[in-house]
């Protein structure tokens, strides 16, 4: 399906939704290689072709948006790398986090889960093209979480964070709604179509894993939502297996 910004925005670019690229198909399979544990979430992204943006980006209904252009520009391993950062968005809950942490400046906010992720994926020997946020770039040390971030970085003029028009350019570093909360020019509407659903929903269910694979490898996780991730996965054993009244739920467990 093809999607003229005339019907939505009206404007004159284009947006598909017929699926992956063979580029950006070779790119999913080589991250989840790279991370297996991401692999289910890799292949529950709903693939948006367009030229609206740079390279990549997700919204909060579990969608990638690519431009083809630049997945052919750029090789498989630098794509695959993009393509672990977009849906570090989504695994990290960086949208509800940005809500969480009251965080009003959405630029600011993308900067600093960038630095959160692309600090991760560096250190892995993972290859991420162009110039990338990093801590060390902003004289920050590695290691730390978005919310610290945030309040470290400086902040940007109050023109320069103002949400994009339809008209605007794609702002540098803008992975979109996926990262920060804000619906973009370039994003589709909300869709009800059962099917998308049902793949966000697969997707979304797997955050907990996710995020408990970080609370794990990362030293600045909170005790508390530890052992909460831990009793979540606990209470999804017991219940598969009838026995859910001999579990503690206690936090010291």
């Amino acid at each position: 399906m093809r999607i003229t910004l005339a019907e939505l925005f009206g404007g004159g670019r284009t947006r598909k939704t017929e699926g992956y690229s063979r580029g950006l198909q070779a790119a999913r399979v080589r991250a989840a290689y790279q991370r297996a544990y991401f692999a289910p979430a890799l292949f529950n992204l709903i693939p948006v072709e367009t030229d609206q943006i740079a390279s990549m980006a997700v919204d909060a209904h579990w969608r990638l948006y690519y431009n083809p252009a630049w997945v052919t520009a750029h090789t498989v391993e630098q794509n695959a790398a993009v393509l672990l950062h977009e849906v570090g968005h989504l695994l990290r809950d960086h949208e509800a986090r940005k809500k969480a942490a009251g965080a009003r400046d959405d630029r600011r906010w993308n900067t600093a889960s960038d630095c959160e992720i692309n600090d991760d994926l560096i250190a892995e020997g993972l290859e991420l093209p162009g110039d990338p946020p990093v801590p060390g770039a902003y004289g920050l040390k590695n290691g730390e979480s978005a919310e610290i971030y945030y309040q470290q970085l400086p902040g940007v003029p109050r023109s320069a964070a103002a949400t994009p028009t339809a008209a605007d350019n794609a702002p540098a570093h803008d992975c979109g709604s996926g990262a920060h909360g804000e619906p973009r020019p370039w994003e589709l509407p909300p869709d009800d179509d059962e099917t998308d659903r049902s793949r966000a929903r697969c997707a979304t269910g797997l955050r907990p894993w996710q995020r408990l694979t970080f609370c794990i490898q990362r030293p600045r996780t909170d005790r508390a939502e530890l052992c909460r991730l831990l009793i979540v996965f606990r209470s999804q054993y017991f219940v598969a297996q009838g026995q859910i009244n001999r579990m503690d739920y206690g936090l010291d467990r």
